[in-house]
């Protein structure tokens, strides 16, 4: 015990978490090479940027990867669109939900299935469809959404892309997401050239970092 006593405490090594690569290389690096499975990206948009070209990259990076993906969204998504740009549609698990129980019924199939990665899309029209009129509802019916889909993510060991439009007035102030281990990336300025964004942890893994790059995916309006 003496002994025990007398010798120099050391750092446990780091935990090597497995990530998903997001494909865009400026994305990744500051990630450290990918969204880390476990955790989630928050995409956020101010129309008429569209998310399309963003999920077309994450996804084509995934299959190159050999990563199983999953899709859940209030609309059928426009996947004539997505095969068009080289995604393998039969690898994507594809589901579509009406309300946030629905949501969160259907999320029971990835994790049975083991996807590695996951995207929502339209939370936000999830979320009004059962609380039309009311701001606040609407917020905190997305923020509950959001913590079940985070709490499940966590025990199935996926990494999440959340996609949510925001207006206007949000285009130079920062949004940050709700849950500590959520990522948000801000879409500042997107071109058919290039986008510049500003990435968020919300833990202190990182300062806020802002950069631009030219998308791998040639985009256009």
């Amino acid at each position: 015990m003496k002994d025990l006593r007398n010798t120099p405490l050391r750092d446990p090594p780091p935990i090597e978490q497995e990530v998903v690569r997001t494909g865009i290389a400026p994305l990744d690096d500051v990630l450290g090479g990918g969204i880390p499975k476990g955790d989630g990206l928050c995409l956020y948009f101010v129309p008429p940027v569209d998310d399309w070209t963003f999920i077309v990259i994450m996804m084509k990076a995934a299959q190159e990867d050999g990563k199983s993906v999953f899709w859940l969204g209030p609309w059928e998504p426009d996947t004539p669109k997505w095969k068009a740009h080289g995604v393998d549609l039969a690898k994507v698990m594809i589901a579509t939900c009406s309300n946030p129980s629905d949501l969160m019924e259907k999320s029971k199939a990835v994790h049975a299935c083991g996807a590695d990665l996951l995207f929502v899309e339209g939370i936000s029209t999830i979320a009004n469809i059962e609380t039309i009129g009311d701001p606040f509802r609407v917020w905190q019916a997305q923020q509950n959404a959001i913590y079940n889909l985070t709490h499940r993510r966590r025990l199935s060991n996926t990494a999440v892309v959340f996609s949510r439009a925001v207006s206007e007035k949000y285009r130079n102030f920062p949004v940050r997401y709700a849950s500590e281990d959520d990522y948000a990336l801000f879409i500042r300025d997107h071109r058919p050239s290039r986008f510049h964004a500003e990435l968020i942890a919300t833990q202190s893994h990182f300062i806020s970092s802002e950069f631009s790059c030219k998308l791998p995916l040639h985009i256009g309006y």
